[in-house]
């Protein structure tokens, strides 16, 4: 059903159509939420995948896994032409990647950053123009 759906939505589209939203009865629901591979499509059905996996482990086995996660990830920065960090991530042994760092905490890190460079500037400044 869904890849009849994409199909219809394409070949409109190449009619240059202009579909601004569709709508089904709850029965084809998995249309809305999952690709063609069954991988979640929104954060809430996401989080729900994640939640039926868990719920039915036990703590210690919770635990566990997330130790395993925390153990020395190695982490990639990664930088464009002018030396500024564009993303982050941080990958287990097994380079399985842990989740990705949103751009607004990257940007409010990269500022933090800034501020702390600019504070330490200003405090090498001040003992100079002290010690004169």
């Amino acid at each position: 059903m869904k890849r009849i759906a994409e199909h219809v939505l394409n070949v409109c589209h190449d009619a240059e159509i202009h579909i601004p939203a569709i709508s089904f009865d709850g029965k084809w629901h998995l249309l809305a939420v999952r690709d063609a591979n069954n991988k979640p499509l929104t954060k809430l059905q996401l989080q729900k995948d994640i939640w039926k996996e868990i719920e039915g482990k036990k703590k210690q086995e919770v635990l566990a896994e997330l130790k395993v996660l925390n153990k020395q990830p190695d982490w990639e920065i990664l930088k464009n032409g002018h030396g500024d960090i564009i993303r982050i991530d941080a990958f287990r042994k097994v380079k399985i990647p842990l989740p990705k760092i949103s751009e607004r905490v990257i940007r409010q890190r990269i500022m933090e950053n800034e501020h702390i460079k600019q504070k330490s500037k200003r405090v090498a400044k001040k003992r100079r123009t002290e010690n004169r």
